[in-house]
């Protein structure tokens, strides 16, 4: 009877010993950081010398903290203090400030002494904004062989009264050729486009415009847009061919571009082939291109580097070999696809030729800009 109690006490001793240790050695639970709430916040230019602000609302907060930054050559200067406003306010109005100047806000929402919350509104410019070309890529912009279209922006600044549009060819000088007056929208993001329907083929323009606003009695500029380029050729290259010759050892196929087409460079080719329908093309059993001609006599090796050029109208010869061990099927023509990357227009585009229909394009390859 006493061993067994002496047993039961031994264990309540072991088991009370273990918990202790347990409460001491464990590790530390890691201490979180405390939340800080993002808190959306606008800055709208009502004028050269007064800036809006707006911001949502932090629960629980008993006061904001508003700091202001100049921002020069796109980087930010030191933030200070301008002004602490009550809880019960959302927005405030910046007065008495430079024109001609970017400006960045931090709004800081407090409980107390604890900083809970804040937001942040960058380049706001108290003047008459720069234009800026609006599509995100120059491959973006609509164009053909009989128009062009423009579309320019502008955003966090002075709302324009209109923008101006100027354009040269490369033996002429620039010339305002449209002045397109603003739209009744509110906000501070300002787009612009326009339609220049008066241009000629295969012409190159350079298009350029600027933003106005009449402040007083004195009309003024912003900043003239970058230059951008445009060629009035297809935007879809298109081309026609066919076989010219067909052995075991070698092929020619004959290209020719469509007058309205931008110059063509094809980088690389392989003329690749299906054994067992038309819809998928086998690269292990391509043919390689080996050289090119415009004559169908005079021959130039193939280089990478260099590439084939085509240009408008014109027509290519270009000659394609087996790999060793390899010989050409004589049915190749009814299951052939010439397929190579190259450059259309000034873009990276993907060709395309297509020995059984004899029709080829050429379009921009959309991810190597997006």
């Amino acid at each position: 009877m006493k061993m067994t109690l002496l047993k039961n006490r031994l264990s309540v001793f072991m088991i009370l010993f273990a918990v202790v240790t347990s409460v001491f050695l464990m590790p530390a639970m890691p201490v979180t950081a405390r939340e800080i709430i993002y808190l959306e916040t606008e800055a709208a230019v009502r004028s050269a010398n007064c800036i809006d602000l707006k911001w949502e609302k932090a629960k629980k907060a008993t006061e904001y903290r508003i700091y202001r930054a100049k921002v020069v050559d796109y980087k930010i200067q030191k933030y200070k203090k301008i002004v602490t406003v009550k809880s019960g306010k959302t927005t405030y109005v910046d007065k008495n400030l430079k024109a001609n100047t970017y400006y960045a806000y931090i709004v800081k929402a407090f409980k107390g002494k604890t900083k809970i919350a804040f937001g942040e509104a960058y380049y706001s410019y108290t003047g008459v904004p720069e234009a800026s070309w609006d599509e995100y890529w120059y491959c973006d912009a609509p164009f053909s062989t009989d128009f062009v279209e423009l579309c320019f922006s502008a955003e966090n600044a002075l709302k324009p009264d209109g923008l101006e549009v100027f354009r040269k060819t490369k033996n002429t000088s620039y010339k305002k050729i449209a002045t397109i007056k603003a739209k009744n929208t509110s906000g501070q993001y300002f787009a612009y486009s326009y339609t220049d329907k008066k241009v000629k083929k295969n012409t190159k323009y350079y298009y350029k415009s600027r933003f106005y606003k009449t402040i007083g009695d004195k009309k003024v500029y912003g900043k003239f847009s970058e230059v951008g380029k445009r060629l009035t050729v297809n935007k879809l290259g298109t081309y026609t061919g066919k076989l010219e010759s067909l052995t075991q050892e070698e092929l020619i196929v004959s290209i020719t571009a469509d007058p309205d087409n931008g110059k063509t460079v094809i980088n690389s080719a392989i003329l690749s082939y299906n054994t067992e329908g038309y819809d998928e093309f086998d690269t292990e059993q391509g043919i390689r291109l080996i050289s090119y001609s415009d004559n169908e006599r005079n021959w130039t090796d193939f280089s990478p580097q260099k590439g084939v050029s085509i240009g408008p109208g014109q027509t290519v010869y270009l000659k394609f070999m087996p790999q060793e061990d390899q010989k050409i099927s004589t049915e190749i023509t009814d299951r052939a696809c010439l397929s190579t990357d190259c450059d259309y227009n000034g873009f990276n585009c993907q060709f395309e030729f297509n020995l059984y229909n004899g029709y080829g394009s050429a379009w921009i390859d959309m991810e190597r800009y997006h």
